[in-house]
């Protein structure tokens, strides 16, 4: 069947079977691997595209179903050699981990911040329910998400360092907040224990204070598991969301308390 679509901003005119399924087409036909194939059941969500603005899992959706249509992948996102705000912000999040999830990831974010610039956290872990992730805990990807929200990534390049980037789980900074010292100016920012530019904490803040002590917890299935960082005091139970936290698709048969 014969069909024409416009694809990461270029036309296309090809014939495919109309068996052939979108993520075939884009992954063996066109090249484009950055769109993953993880579970072939519309589970995981690493398929993500986005046709006529929509996200969509193109595991579940053929070809010919793109006929006419806008289809943008991972490959068109953003400018040629330069990561978008939210990928920015992915990054100094240490949202990635093994990567694999991450394009799908950054397809569906993408049409959350176009719908909802500030989303709050309750809305970016609704929005993330098909998209499965085995690395992050979903924790630093929804703090990615926040400080994009809030301002505080430069599309293109690396974050100001200034103390309102600073984005916590559970809102947006105030940037008119004093410093700790009292003064008016904001804290100096100390780099990351493991001496990337990642999330920064304010200099001489207590070891509790670091995003890891909060442990890690995600969404998406019905156990939750909560990990303290070593010599930091147990943190409170995690909030519910949508009825149970999650850590990753491999808990779950398992309930942990620690």
């Amino acid at each position: 069947m014969e069909i024409s679509m416009e694809l990461n901003g270029a036309g296309v005119d090809v014939r495919v079977g109309v068996e052939r399924l979108l993520v075939e087409f884009l992954r063996e036909d066109r090249g484009l691997t950055g769109t993953k194939v993880g579970c072939d059941t519309g589970q995981c969500g690493s398929c993500v595209v986005q046709v006529g603005g929509r996200s969509v899992k193109s595991c579940l959706m053929l070809a010919v179903q793109a006929d006419g249509q806008v289809v943008t992948t991972i490959e068109g996102v953003g400018a040629p050699g330069e990561l978008t705000a939210l990928q920015e912000s992915l990054r100094l999040e240490h949202g990635t981990q093994c990567g694999f999830c991450t394009p799908g990831m950054v397809m569906a974010l993408s049409e959350l911040l176009e719908r909802c610039p500030q989303p709050q956290e309750g809305e970016v872990r609704s929005w993330l329910t098909g998209n499965l992730c085995r690395c992050t805990g979903y924790q630093s990807v929804v703090r990615a998400v926040q400080r994009v929200g809030a301002g505080g990534v430069v599309p293109g390049g690396p974050g100001t360092g200034a103390a309102a980037d600073l984005v916590p789980v559970g809102g947006v900074s105030d940037p008119a907040a004093p410093a700790a010292d009292g003064s008016d100016a904001p804290d100096p920012v100390a780099p990351s224990a493991d001496g990337t530019d990642g999330a920064a904490v304010p200099a001489g803040a207590p070891a509790a204070a670091a995003p890891v002590a909060d442990g890690v917890v995600g969404i998406g299935l019905d156990v939750a598991v909560a990990v303290p960082a070593a010599a930091a005091p147990a943190p409170a139970p995690a909030p519910a969301v949508g009825g149970a936290g999650v850590v990753c698709a491999g808990c779950a048969a398992v309930s942990v308390a620690v």
